[in-house]
């Protein structure tokens, strides 16, 4: 009976949001393994190795890539495109918010072998918080067509304010952090903070950022397993992400210039796909990626500059 029953649960009648359950469960414990993998290769209290962050980060990202031929078996090629966009642009809305995360660790002057754990836990709350979002979203974009629309254009204003911002000498600032000042003020005793103090200005900082990093992903795509897989796969390579560029990632420049004329790129394109033609999968990743390797090669190139 109980075997019976599991079996029609799992089989390709059974959906969840428009996918199977045995695909939804194929995830879950593909993410399951991982985290697992994460936590017990890294003992606690410990700071993980520049090999391992490496090693880790570059695991993370070919598994993503393959995972994307799941996509193509399932949903087809064009799905598939669209997964590798969602991931691209996730993950690179994700570097910035790296930038945050390590203010806060600063700021709060955790030490680096509380870190890993940290990061760890919170990717946790993220698994749980993405799903609720992006449900929710889905649900309203299916039941209002035209909050797509609204929805884009918020993207661009974001993304012309985010050039704005890029482009004028202030330094990086963050509301997350102001609030963090107000609520949490340092003391002269230096005595160190509760770690679900910590834990908690991670999570709403990260809850700052999937209102926007959402968004841009259901505007490249609506289908629900495509931006929960594709949200989820960039946000587990974060914490070893975090081990490589805490100390480096103020070197990317013109990364700000790039997430903004990214999101203005998401927002016209949807706009074009709902009044004129639809833009094709490919030329929206071709895109995408090369938006980001233009800021990636400028970058590198003012800090050659600079270094000379």
């Amino acid at each position: 009976m109980a075997v019976s029953t599991l079996t029609a649960l799992f089989s390709t009648q059974s959906t969840y949001l428009g996918q199977s359950l045995a695909l939804w469960a194929m995830f879950l414990l593909l993410v399951l393994c991982l985290l697992a993998i994460d936590l017990l290769a890294v003992p606690k209290n410990s700071v993980p190795t520049l090999r391992y962050n490496i090693g880790c980060s570059i695991g993370y990202i070919g598994i993503a890539v393959l995972y994307g031929g799941v996509i193509a078996q399932t949903l087809g090629t064009s799905a598939m495109m669209d997964y590798y966009t969602a991931y691209v642009v996730e993950k690179s809305l994700a570097l910035d918010n790296l930038f945050i995360i390590a203010q806060i660790f600063s700021y709060f002057s955790v030490a680096p072998r509380a870190q890993h754990r940290m990061l760890f836990l919170g990717i946790l709350g993220v698994l749980l918080f993405r799903a609720l979002l992006i449900g929710f979203g889905v649900a309203l974009i299916t039941e209002l067509h035209d909050v797509l629309l609204a929805v884009s254009a918020i993207l661009f204003i974001i993304g012309v304010r985010m050039l704005r911002k890029a482009s004028s000498d202030q330094p990086h600032d963050s509301a997350v952090l102001r609030y963090i000042e107000k609520i949490f003020p340092k003391t002269k005793t230096g005595q160190p903070t509760a770690f679900w103090v910590v834990l908690l200005c991670i999570e709403t900082a990260d809850i700052v950022f999937a209102l926007d990093s959402v968004p841009a992903v259901l505007a490249v795509t609506t289908v629900p397993y495509i931006v929960y897989t594709s949200n989820i796969m960039a946000v587990l390579g974060l914490r070893a992400m975090y081990g490589l560029l805490q100390k480096g990632i103020e070197r990317f420049v013109y990364l700000e210039h790039a997430l903004a004329i990214l999101l203005m790129w998401i927002a016209v394109k949807v706009w074009v796909g709902r009044f004129f033609f639809v833009i094709p999968s490919g030329i929206s990743l071709a895109l995408t990626l090369g938006i980001l390797g233009v800021a990636v090669l400028l970058s590198c190139r003012q800090q050659h500059q600079q270094g000379t």
